[in-house]
């Protein structure tokens, strides 16, 4: 969802150790959020501790992002949902005048029918 975010936007990340971590192919916050904690650890040569923020920080922009992602998506499906249910809404108001306009026409008709029929009476 959307460009990867480098691993020097999270805090605590030197561009040293972004190069270190590049070396071992983890380029983005994404890759790191799914790295271990030993793994980052051996490769930083940091304490648990600082090993398990700095995994921490990139899982909570993951979450984030993933949750902007869902937020917007669900968004997207409520706005053709209720352009659906406008649609439906405006073809069943269509179809009522169209049925209201057919009515009043045979109405017309038959009145129309009647007020000759009853002329035609009169002349006779």
């Amino acid at each position: 969802s959307g460009e990867a975010v480098p691993i020097t936007a999270l805090q605590g990340v030197t561009a040293g150790q972004a190069a270190d971590l590049k070396e071992k192919g983890i380029t983005d916050v994404e890759t790191l959020a799914a790295t271990s904690v030993d793994d980052l650890v051996d490769i930083l040569d940091l304490s648990l501790d600082a090993a398990e923020k700095i995994i921490g920080a990139a899982k909570a922009i993951v979450d984030a992002r993933n949750a902007q992602s869902e937020s917007s998506q669900e968004s997207s499906e409520a706005e053709s949902e209720m352009e659906v249910e406008a649609s439906e809404t405006a073809s069943e108001q269509s179809e009522d005048v169209s049925e209201t306009a057919v009515e009043e026409v045979v109405e017309e008709e038959t009145t129309e029918k009647d007020e000759s029929g009853s002329i035609e009476k009169e002349q006779v």
